[in-house]
């Protein structure tokens, strides 16, 4: 019997996690354009229908994921924001009528939070537009300031 012994090598780069690899970019799809692709093109192979509306079910829970707490805040209110799906660990980028707000990271679960007031964010009276954006996701959601 031959008995080979290996010594183990340190080789520099970046470490695999479950849904994202940053050494081959697999899982960086942008899943509001590849789910709709994927089930014209399933549509196309006269494949399951069955399977092509649960994907777009799956995609239409995910972009419409975004919780308020209010969604009309009065003078001197808040409301709390709650979304998930995201890769965990990974940054969230939050914009309030198109601007840039805050950078979150998604906690384990996927799942970022943050507090609207109005008051120190400068936000007049109205209707104002949630953007939440992400390397897979972007959601949005809109809010009142009265």
């Amino acid at each position: 019997m031959t008995l080979i012994i290996l010594k183990h090598l340190l080789v520099p780069g970046f470490t695999a996690a479950k849904g994202f690899d940053v050494a081959s970019g697999w899982g960086t799809i942008n899943a509001a354009r590849f789910v709709p692709m994927l089930a014209a093109a399933t549509r196309a192979n006269h494949q399951d229908a069955a399977a092509r509306r649960q994907a777009q079910g799956q995609l239409t829970a995910l972009q419409h994921g975004i919780r308020l707490s209010a969604t009309s805040i009065r003078p001197r209110g808040r409301s709390y924001l709650l979304a998930a799906d995201y890769l965990p660990h990974h940054p969230v980028r939050l914009f309030i009528d198109g601007r840039a707000i805050a950078t979150l990271t998604a906690n384990t679960l996927g799942a970022v939070m943050y507090m609207i007031d109005p008051s120190p964010l400068k936000l007049t009276p109205g209707r104002h537009l949630i953007r939440l954006a992400s390397m897979l996701l972007t959601e949005t959601t809109s809010f009142y300031c009265s």
